[in-house]
C-alpha cells in the first residue's frame, strides 16, 4: 500500500492514489502561471509532525500583539488544490489580517511541512517554524488517538524527514516541544523574535486562544482545552502509554533520524 506524505491517513490504496496523482496534476497544470503575492503583510507558518505541539505554538503566539492566526487548519496550500486555488483562498485570509491591522499572519497546518516550495511559490519570504518533538512522546501520542503504533511510526518519519529537510534552510527555525515546555518563556520569546514580534509573558498565561473548542472535531477540541491553559511540560508521558518493548520499536524504527534532529538522550528508553 502506497503513502502519501500530504494526507493524515497517510497509507492509501492504489485506485485512491492513482485518482489523487491525476486530480492534483490536473489541478496544478495552471501552477507556471501563478504569480508570487503582492502583499506587505508579513507570512509564516507552523509545521511539524502532528502532536508535536503545533498548536501549542501557534495559539499563545497567536495572543500576541499584531500577529493574526486563523483559528484552523487550513491545509491551503496541500496538493489536492491547485496553487491558483491556494493563492484566492489565502488571498481572503491575508485581507481578513490586512483590515484588521495586523502586521503578521501566521498559519498553523502541520502537514505544510511538505509544502514549504509551494508555499514559497506564492510567498517568497514567508518563514517557517519548524516544530519537533521526540520520537516515543510524539509516537505515544499519535498511538492514543489512532490506536495504531505503524502507522505513528511511519507519520513521525514522513514528516520529520520533511522538517529535518526544512530546517537547513533560510527563514525556517526549529523549535523542540521540550523546550517550549520546559523553558516557555524563553523558547516562545525566540520563536516571536525570529518573526518580528514583540513578546509579552502574559500570553502564556490561561486565557482562550483562536483555537476555541466549538464546533470542532473531537482531537482539536482536546487541543483548544489543553493550549488555553499555561504551558506544562508533557515529556517522557510515552513510559505511561507505551509498553517497553513498543518504546524499543519506536526508538530502533526513528534513531537515525531523531539523532539528525538532535534527539540522542530523549529517545533513550533506559
Amino acid at each position: 500500500m502506497p503513502l502519501d506524505r500530504f494526507s493524515v491517513q497517510h497509507r492509501v490504496a492504489w485506485p485512491k492514489f492513482i485518482d489523487d496523482r491525476l486530480r492534483r496534476l490536473l489541478r496544478g497544470f495552471p501552477d507556471p502561471l501563478v504569480r508570487p503575492f503582492a502583499s506587505s503583510l508579513s507570512t509564516a507558518f507552523v509545521v511539524g509532525c502532528g502532536h508535536s505541539g503545533t498548536t501549542l505554538l501557534a495559539a499563545k503566539l497567536g495572543r500576541l500583539a499584531g500577529c493574526f492566526v486563523p483559528g484552523w487548519e487550513t491545509s491551503i496550500f496541500l496538493p489536492d488544490h491547485g496553487l491558483a486555488w491556494s493563492k484566492a483562498a489565502f488571498g481572503a485570509l491575508l485581507k481578513s489580517a490586512e483590515t484588521s491591522g495586523h502586521d503578521l499572519i501566521l498559519e498553523k497546518t502541520p502537514k505544510h511541512v511538505h509544502c514549504a516550495s509551494r508555499i514559497r511559490r506564492l510567498l517568497p519570504e514567508a518563514r517557517f517554524l519548524v516544530v519537533t518533538r521526540n520520537p516515543l512522546d510524539t509516537c505515544a501520542s499519535l498511538f492514543e488517538r489512532f490506536s495504531d503504533l505503524e502507522y505513528a511510526i511511519e507519520r513521525w518519519n514522513l514528516d520529520n524527514t520533511a522538517a529535518a529537510a526544512l530546517i537547513g534552510q533560510n527563514g525556517a527555525l526549529q523549535i523542540r516541544y521540550e523546550s517550549l515546555t520546559m523553558a516557555p518563556t524563553i523558547e516562545f520569546a525566540r520563536a516571536a523574535e525570529f518573526l518580528g514580534l514583540t513578546w509579552d509573558d502574559a500570553a502564556l498565561g490561561p486565557g482562550e486562544t483562536v483555537f476555541a473548542p466549538a464546533a470542532a472535531e473531537e482531537n482539536m477540541v482536546r487541543r483548544a482545552l489543553e493550549v488555553a491553559a499555561p504551558v506544562v511540560s508533557r515529556n517522557g508521558l510515552w513510559r505511561q502509554r507505551l509498553a517497553a518493548a513498543q518504546g524499543e520499536q519506536v526508538r530502533f524504527a526513528t534513531r537515525d533520524l531523531a539523532a539528525r534532529l538532535g534527539y540522542d538522550s530523549e529517545i533513550s528508553i533506559e
